[in-house]
């Protein structure tokens, strides 16, 4: 009989499919029970993967949209309330300022995407402040929007506009940073790490800055004017592409213009660990000079303060073009091709 009942539900089904027929639904007998109770869990909400936030839902009614507001509370609450998720900015500059107490917009500590349009911009008036940190995140994305800093000389600054610092599998992808009072982007001690399509401009010290990490990718970066940043000895240092203590790293595709120091350095810190098993190639640098310090000024310029010596660094097929007194510079990199 059940059979017999399951075969007329499919004939109907099948003449309301050509046309014949109405629309039929199985018998309730033959529906599955309604859950009862508390679902598996004890209770717990269905979580969906894909959270997405709006910030401008975090912001006030008649909310400015010419960064002359601070919405720097309104960030941070969207932010976490995006963890897991997508925090979509808007299409046009938003201004923030520092936590209390802290050297920090917005932190970041649970695994977040980070995404805008043209026209998003993370605005900072202030000067030695992270517009964006993040602390041991595994699973972080930025992607497609401008952080602004003051454009101030960052003497003895150490940070960047946007700092990461520690996690894994990283991915910052066609970010515009400028006028970074010290670093533009800064990446310490991350396992996994993708920097490509980003461009920074006016940055002080190192426009882009990664440090010893694992598994690093910079590529088709453009880098623009930066440097001219006075160390405590009143040095006048810069670096377009600074890359300190890093293992298996490949660095190519870029363009590297218009700076002060260095165009592109791949070095150990003193004390630190020396990089290992790391390719510059495809690179453009162009116009990176030093008139003040020229021993510091050079277009790849690959140096090594740790005792281990044997980096076997690869560089090739670059276009290296008025860069200050060197070209190429090499100094206790043994193996280096």
């Amino acid at each position: 009989m059940r059979l017999a009942t399951q075969i007329a539900i499919v004939a109907a089904c099948l003449l309301v499919f050509l046309g014949l027929g109405t629309v039929c639904q199985p018998s309730s007998s033959s529906l599955p029970p309604a859950p009862q109770g508390d679902p598996p869990g004890g209770g717990a909400e269905i979580v969906i993967d894909d959270v997405r936030v709006l910030l401008t839902e975090f912001l006030p009614t008649g909310y400015a949209e010419d960064a002359s507001v601070d919405y720097s509370v309104e960030l941070r609450a969207a932010a976490r309330a995006a963890e897991h998720g997508v925090l979509v900015l808007p299409d046009f500059p938003v201004l923030v300022s520092r936590a209390a107490g802290e050297h920090w917009c917005v932190r970041l500590t649970a695994p977040t995407t980070i995404a805008g349009t043209t026209g998003s911009a993370l605005v900072v008036l202030q000067d030695d402040v992270q517009v964006l940190r993040a602390e041991g995140v595994d699973g972080l994305v930025l992607r497609d929007f401008r952080v602004v800093g003051t454009g101030n000389d960052g003497a003895g600054l150490a940070h960047g506009l946007v700092q990461v610092f520690q996690g894994s599998d990283l991915r910052i992808e066609g970010l515009r940073i400028e006028d970074a009072d010290a670093d533009g982007i800064a990446v310490a001690r991350v396992r996994g790490v993708t920097i490509e399509d980003c461009v920074v401009t006016n940055a002080s010290k190192a426009a882009l800055y990664v440090n010893h990490s694992e598994r690093v990718h910079v590529r088709g970066n453009t880098v623009v004017d930066f440097g001219g940043h006075r160390t405590a000895a009143n040095e006048v240092i810069g670096v377009g592409v600074q890359l300190s203590g890093n293992v298996d790293l490949v660095c190519s595709d870029n363009v590297v213009a218009g700076g002060v120091g260095v165009g592109i350095l791949c070095n150990a810190l003193a004390g630190g660990d020396a990089p290992v098993g790391n390719v510059l190639a495809g690179n453009r640098v162009r116009g990176v000079a030093n008139p003040t310090n020229p021993g510091a000024s050079s277009g790849i310029r690959l140096a090594n303060g740790s005792g281990e010596t044997f980096t076997q660094t690869v560089v090739r097929g670059n276009s290296i073009r008025g860069c200050g007194r060197y070209g190429i510079y090499v100094e206790n990199h043994d193996g280096a091709l």
